[in-house]
């Protein structure tokens, strides 16, 4: 850990983590998040949404600061139901606005083919 001086520059470090070939995430320190939007619809498996909301709070607790920021995004935002009756409160998920760094698009029964 390092103590700048009053007055002096703080320096910016960058840090990439690769999930794939084709997706990476940049976080500049020391306050940018990376933003991620799980995106949830009637019937949506509960176990992916703790499987990614634990992963992303262990990322943050082993890195010692939030570093990746998370909500619930729906397009019928309000109380969604998901398997095994589990509930989330959603926020709109609003087309061309607000857009995260990664969207996560949860399975589960009753999810439309289109829509």
């Amino acid at each position: 850990m390092s103590v700048a001086r009053p007055g002096a520059r703080a320096r910016v470090h960058e840090v990439s983590q690769s999930w794939s070939s084709q997706f990476s995430c940049t976080i500049r320190s020391p306050v940018s998040l990376c933003r991620f939007e799980i995106f949830v619809q009637r019937g949506f498996n509960a176990e992916e949404l703790t499987a990614v909301s634990n992963t992303l709070s262990t990322a943050n607790r082993v890195v010692g600061q939030a570093r990746f920021g998370c909500r619930i995004v729906s397009d019928m935002p309000g109380l969604v139901t998901g398997q095994d009756h589990m509930l989330v409160r959603a926020e709109p998920a609003i087309d061309d606005y607000g857009f995260a760094d990664v969207m996560v698009v949860l399975g589960g029964r009753h999810i439309p083919e289109v829509g």
